[in-house]
C-alpha cells in the first residue's frame, strides 16, 4: 500500500490535487483522481539547514536539507533518519476487554501499541539544467529504506525486517517557437521486502504462523511523452502516449511450525513463487477551445490498453492468462466566466481501472480471475464566487 509519509516533507514544494476527472492524459487508474507531488529544486541562493525533533517512546527524527544553483544547473538533495518505539494506546484501555485485550486476537496490554515502532531512512537528490525558459532536464533520484512493525487488527504480528525501495525519474521539455511544446518522462520504480512473522511463541500458546518470512520483489518501468500545439484562444491541443510495465514476484517460507504447513500440507521450506507482469499503454488527445473571453470548453478522450504478458502461480505458468483489454474513455468540461467574481463550470467524463494481476490470480491475495476492470463515470457541477479580497 502506498505510504504517502515516506516523501519528507521538507523535499517537498506544493501538492497538486484533483478529485474526480482528472485530465485524460494521466492515462488509466485515476479513477478517484490525481495527486501530484512536486519536489523542491534549488534556487539562487543557497539554502543548508539541518532539523531534529524528539517526542516520547524515543521518537526522533533528524533532517538534512541542501539546494543551490550552479549557472544552468541547480540542486537539491534531502537526508534524512526518523525512529520510533511505537505510539501509545488511550490510557482508558482495558487489557481485559473481551474483544481487544489479553487472550483476544489483538492480544494486547495497554501502553505502546504492539509493533507500532519504525525506523525509516531516506535520501532525496534532484538535479535540473535550464539552459533557457524554453528549456528544462531534470534528473531525480529516491531511497527509502523503512524498517517496520506492522499492528494490525487480527492474529498476525508481522513485521517488516527489509524494506527497501527506490525511485530514478528523468524529466524533460522543451518549447519551440513559442508554439510546440514537447515533453518527456523515463521512470523506473524497484521495491524488494520480507515480511516476517513473528506470532508463535515458544509455548505454543499464539496463533501459529501463516508463514516464517513472505518475500516481494516488484518494479515499474515506462515512460511518457507529450506535446502541447498553442494556437492562441482558438485551440490549445494537446496529445499524449504513456506505457508501464509492472512486474511482481511473491514467495513465502514456511517452517514446521507455519499454518500453511499445520492445515493445508505445503511441504516445509520455500512455497511455489508468483509472478506477474502486465503492459499498459494509453492514447490521449485533448482540446481547449476559448471560444470567447467568457467561455472555456475542454473535450479529451483516452484510449487506454492492458496487456498480461505473464502469470505464474505454482511454479507453473496459468492455464489460462486473461486476454487483453482495452476501454476508451471520453471526457468534456465547459467553463464560463459570468463575471470578474463569479465561475460556473460543469463536467463529466469516464474513467477505467484495470485489475492488477495478483487480484486475479494470487493464491495469497485470495485472486478472482472473473474481475472486470472497473469503469465509472463523474460528473461534476459547480459555482466560484468572490465576495471580497477576504471572502470567496
Amino acid at each position: 500500500t502506498l505510504d504517502l509519509s515516506l516523501i519528507p516533507s521538507d523535499a517537498i514544494s506544493k501538492i497538486v490535487v484533483t478529485k474526480g476527472a482528472s485530465s485524460v492524459l494521466y492515462g488509466a487508474n485515476t479513477m478517484g483522481g490525481v495527486i501530484n507531488i512536486v519536489t523542491k529544486k534549488g534556487g539562487k541562493k543557497p539554502v543548508t539547514e539541518l532539523i531534529s525533533s524528539y517526542g516520547n517512546n524515543a521518537t526522533q527524527a533528524y533532517i538534512l536539507n541542501h539546494g543551490a544553483a550552479l549557472g544552468d544547473l541547480n540542486y537539491w538533495l534531502t537526508a534524512s533518519y526518523r525512529s520510533s518505539d511505537g505510539f501509545e494506546l488511550s490510557d482508558d484501555f482495558n487489557e481485559n476487554n473481551p474483544h481487544t485485550g489479553m487472550g483476544t486476537s489483538y492480544n494486547e496490554d495497554g501502553g505502546t501499541r504492539d509493533l507500532s515502532d519504525y525506523i525509516k531512512r531516506t535520501i532525496n537528490a534532484k538535479i535540473g539544467y535550464e539552459p533557457d525558459a524554453d528549456t528544462k532536464l531534470y534528473l531525480s533520484f529516491d531511497y527509502h529504506n523503512n524498517e517496520r512493525g506492522i499492528p494490525t487488527e487480527s492474529s498476525r504480528y508481522w513485521y517488516f525486517t527489509t524494506w527497501d525501495q527506490w525511485h530514478a525519474n528523468l524529466v524533460g521539455q522543451k518549447t519551440f517557437a513559442d508554439f510546440v511544446t514537447l515533453k518527456g518522462r523515463l521512470f523506473y520504480t524497484r521495491h524488494t521486502d520480507e515480511l516476517t512473522d513473528v506470532g508463535w511463541d515458544e509455548d505454543h500458546t499464539s496463533t501459529p504462523k501463516w508463514f516464517e518470512t513472505s518475500e516481494y520483489d516488484g518494479y515499474s518501468r515506462g515512460g511518457e511523452l507529450q506535446s502541447a500545439f498553442d494556437f492562441g484562444d482558438a485551440s490549445l491541443l494537446k496529445i499524449g502516449f504513456s506505457y508501464t510495465r509492472d512486474r511482481t514476484k511473491q514467495t513465502e517460507f514456511c517452517d514446521e511450525e507455519c499454518m500453511g504447513v499445520i492445515r493445508w500440507g505445503d511441504p516445509v521450506g520455500y512455497q511455489p513463487e508468483e509472478e506477474y507482469v502486465t503492459d499498459t499503454y494509453t492514447f490521449a488527445v485533448e482540446d481547449e477551445i476559448n471560444p470567447t473571453d467568457k467561455l472555456s470548453l475542454v473535450f479529451g478522450a483516452s484510449y487506454d490498453y492492458h496487456d498480461p504478458k505473464k502469470a505464474t502461480d505454482g511454479g507453473a505458468d496459468l492455464p489460462e492468462i486473461p486476454d487483453s483489454t482495452s476501454t476508451f474513455n471520453p471526457q468534456v468540461g465547459v467553463v464560463y466566466y459570468a463575471t470578474s467574481a463569479t465561475t460556473v463550470h460543469a463536467s463529466v467524463g469516464k474513467k477505467t481501472r484495470f485489475p492488477h494481476m495478483q487480484e486475479l490470480y494470487s493464491n495469497y491475495a485470495g485472486g478472482n480471475p472473473e474481475l472486470d476492470p472497473q469503469q465509472t463515470i463523474t460528473y461534476e457541477v459547480g459555482v466560484d464566487h468572490r465576495f471580497s479580497s477576504r471572502v470567496s
